[in-house]
């Protein structure tokens, strides 16, 4: 039996992700039996599914220096959630305007998010074009009961930020999302995009279960120029499907002079 090899690159990293048979090299090796995961498996993996996808859109659309900010609402403000919709509608519209008029796209990762003391604030990821920080403030400014703009800039690595972003609501936050009308739930627990972002895509080949044995025996070989996070590494067996799977991620050694910092 053939093993599948899929591999996804985006910026500095590349996702390498094996399925195979339990065992090789015994006469009619067959995959492991199914087992019905638990929901906490389920939710794990979801979740990893999530982060993975996330730090990968990431890469491929932003870069270091690029901004990470957080709109506020006056402290003791709980707007309802029709209203916190409404008010990022109209300054993604002001923001977009604003790169327009300069020529650039706007690109973006949003999350609207109920902090643990009930008061919502969004979350933003927006491409750098030279004044960011002062258009982004002025396409805020005219919300009312806004308190300002939080800005950071990102760094090289996307990890901690992926993770961030697709995180579930927790405690008095669920309790209050979960009392917001049915069609809004989703907009504070899942993050969006602007459409024109780009998209990870994943080359999948096939190869003999022969060149799988040796991968397990000895160790998968980085890409030259490339090497491999250890911590990233994990290997076991797919409850859903009942075949074995090896992941990890390898990053590029170091940049060249003159590289952008995503290269």
């Amino acid at each position: 039996m053939a093993f599948t090899k899929q591999t996804t690159r985006y910026g500095p990293c590349i996702d390498v992700g094996y399925t195979y048979a339990g065992v090789y090299g015994a006469k009619g090796e067959t995959r492991n039996k199914k087992v019905k995961p638990t929901p906490e498996q389920i939710k794990k993996q979801n979740q990893r599914n999530r982060e993975r996808y996330v730090k990968q859109i990431l890469y491929l659309n932003f870069k270091e220096g690029d901004s990470w900010a957080c709109l506020k609402y006056k402290k003791g403000y709980r707007p309802p959630p029709e209203v916190v919709l409404q008010d990022f509608k109209k300054f993604w519209e002001r923001l977009r305007y604003r790169y327009k008029k300069r020529g650039q796209p706007l690109k973006m990762v949003v999350r609207l998010e109920i902090g643990k003391f009930g008061g919502a604030h969004i979350h933003i990821v927006v491409n750098e074009i030279g004044d960011t920080g002062k258009l982004i403030a002025e396409s805020w400014k005219k919300t009312e009961n806004n308190s300002g703009v939080n800005l950071q800039f990102l760094q090289d690595n996307y990890e901690d930020l992926a993770a961030y972003i697709v995180k579930k609501p927790k405690g008095q936050a669920m309790e209050q999302i979960s009392m917001f009308p049915e069609e809004m739930q989703k907009q504070f627990i899942k993050y969006t995009c602007s459409r024109n972002l780009v998209h990870p895509q994943t080359e999948k080949k096939q190869y003999s279960h022969w060149t799988m044995a040796k991968i397990l025996r000895d160790g998968p070989t980085p890409t030259p120029g490339y090497y491999i996070e250890k911590a990233t590494l994990r290997v076991g067996i797919n409850p859903f499907t009942g075949y074995s799977y090896m992941h990890y991620t390898e990053r590029k050694l170091e940049k060249e002079r003159g590289d952008p910092p995503w290269k």
